[in-house]
């Protein structure tokens, strides 16, 4: 297969979110999901991650398509770590299909749904790169293809030379003179950069999305008897 080049791997991005949009969950019926409230928060996290993940990255493919590359890494960077939690949710939905559930399954949805780093009335939130990491545990086909486009789009997110120097300036030695502008040095670098992370993201978040779906009747009946 041919490399993509950079309106191949946008349309691409354009494509996928337009997916999602498409289809955004409105509500469920909580009533029908049975005693059990694990059900319950685990639909609430999967359903608050794909609104959350559609606003990122169709914001995200829009910066990406006026140029304004930094925010489009910035947004895929904050949609990759909501890939990441989509997929934990994934493999905690994937794991407990028979009675009894885990013990601690109530206590790892609850970090997800409520975590905090700030507040110590609300549970602890998971570490996120340790959730970066479980991506590539589970998709052994990408191995630590995820974390390593994370690691790099992280630098672009604090004011290191990558996301500042490195983007908006570039020094003209021939005339000692120091030019500024977006995305003023190898656009196409950072561009591409960025929409490799967020296609890859958006193909995982949809894997772990359209895939629960197929668990949940197993995973709801199973909380429920264990209730028992």
């Amino acid at each position: 297969m041919r490399p993509q080049n950079l309106d191949e791997m946008l349309h691409e991005a354009h494509e996928r979110v337009a997916l999602l949009t498409n289809n955004l969950p409105r509500q469920f019926n909580i009533a029908a999901l049975g005693a059990s409230k694990i059900p319950f928060k685990v639909l609430s996290c999967r359903e608050s991650f794909m609104w959350r993940g559609e606003e990122l990255s169709r914001s995200s493919v829009t910066s990406f398509r006026d140029g304004y590359d930094l925010s489009g890494i910035l947004l895929t960077r904050g949609f990759m770590e909501t890939c990441a939690c989509m997929n934990y949710l994934h493999q905690l939905v994937m794991s407990n299909q028979v009675i009894p559930v885990s013990d601690d399954l109530d206590e790892k949805v609850m970090r997800l749904l409520l975590g905090h780093k700030n507040r110590e009335d609300l549970p602890e939130a998971h570490n996120i790169l340790n959730l970066i990491d479980m991506v590539g545990k589970e998709h052994k086909e990408i191995k630590g293809k995820f974390r390593d486009l994370y690691n790099k789009l992280s630098e672009y997110a604090h004011p290191n030379w990558i996301g500042s120097s490195e983007m908006y300036s570039s020094i003209d030695k021939s005339k000692w003179l120091i030019n500024f502008g977006k995305s003023i040095r190898a656009p196409e670098t950072h561009r591409e950069r960025g929409l490799l992370a967020l296609n890859l993201s958006l193909a995982l978040f949809e894997i772990s999305y359209n895939e629960m779906a197929d668990y949940l009747p197993s995973f709801i009946e199973a909380c429920n008897k264990s209730l028992k």
